[in-house]
């Protein structure tokens, strides 16, 4: 949580001074800037009192604490969430059972090689709802500019049976932010903004190079940083009741998962603790099979080469693994 949208607000002038000194966030002031003292010297003079600064790093201690919650206080919030939550759809009807398991808000993470189509799923999924609900709208934060407002069209042309399909391009607001500090930013106007209310849908594309560069063997501020921002995600979706979407890369693998239909050598990145930071982990890949149309058999390979896309779902907090993919009647 950045420190400029902690309620009630620090000082303008003592949040730029930090800022300066790099703790910009909860994080950076509670497990990265050392001693209060440590911190207080090396702000400039006469921003703060070191008296005042222990008092506001308790203010955001106590901010970023878990709250107290009774079990009476879970299940009436489960269940208020539960009745005005809508799940997502992927179209695939033992997919969506699997993903949605019990109704309620959710982080899903998509992952898999590059060219799998991550991103192509997810707008679909998120094309695919705002074209059946005229009332809600969606946010893509795109980390690596490389979102292409042409295949927005296509899923128009596809859902166009749909009610809401002719404003759903309209209802999908697109975010760049290329460092975890702009997706912060990126979150802090998603909470103070009136849009809020009608966003559905959250997608982060991708997670991977926001995060990989901070994360180091020899030392866990990255991934200290990685779980805050998980948790707020989390925070996100539940507040909000909407379902948020991470899509991720891959990374190498010795081949030990042996009930995996196509894992070999590959896994999710961000490292193995990153999976249980979210409630469903979807891993797509891509198999190339030669499809030969009747009166066909003398055109050039190249041209009947079509590209199967398997989905598996590595880990669910609802269900046993399952695949969709060839084989299964919805593909």
């Amino acid at each position: 949580m950045r420190l400029k949208a902690i309620v009630p607000a620090l000082p303008a002038d003592l949040i730029s001074a930090l800022d300066d000194c790099g703790v910009r966030t909860d994080a950076d002031l509670l497990f990265n800037s050392g001693t209060a003292m440590q911190l207080y010297e090396k702000l400039p003079e006469g921003v703060v009192t070191l008296a005042q600064l222990e008092r506001y790093i308790r203010r955001v201690t106590e901010f970023a604490s878990a709250p107290m919650f009774t079990g009476e206080d879970l299940v009436a919030q489960e269940t208020k969430q539960r009745a005005t939550f809508i799940p997502i759809s992927t179209g695939v009807p033992q997919l969506d059972e699997i993903i949605n398991g019990t109704d309620g808000p959710k982080v899903l993470e998509i992952s898999g090689d590059h060219g799998t189509g991550k991103t192509l799923f997810a707008l679909q999924v998120v094309m695919r709802h705002l074209a059946s609900h005229a009332g809600h709208a969606a946010l893509w934060i795109d980390t690596t500019g490389d979102f292409s407002a042409t295949s927005l069209q296509s899923f128009t042309a596809v859902y166009d049976h749909l009610p809401a399909t002719h404003s759903a391009a309209e209802r999908l607001q697109l975010l760049l932010a290329f460092d975890v500090n702009a997706v912060q930013e990126a979150l802090d106007i998603l909470k103070s903004s009136q849009a809020s209310k009608n966003t559905c849908c959250l997608v982060i594309d991708s997670i991977t190079p926001i995060f990989r560069p901070l994360l180091s063997a020899v030392s866990s501020q990255g991934h200290a940083m990685m779980t805050s921002f998980m948790q707020q995600l989390r925070w996100v979706a539940e507040t909000y009741s909407m379902t948020v979407m991470i899509l991720n890369a891959s990374s190498s693998a010795l081949p030990q998962d042996s009930h995996s239909a196509s894992i070999v050598l590959r896994k999710p990145a961000l490292g193995p603790s990153f999976a249980y930071m979210t409630d469903a982990t979807l891993w797509l890949t891509k198999d190339q099979k030669y499809v030969s149309a009747p009166g066909e058999a003398d055109m050039d390979t190249d041209d009947q080469n079509k590209y199967v896309r398997r989905a598996e779902i590595l880990r669910s907090k609802y269900t046993v693994r399952a695949l969709c993919g060839p084989g299964n009647d919805n593909n």
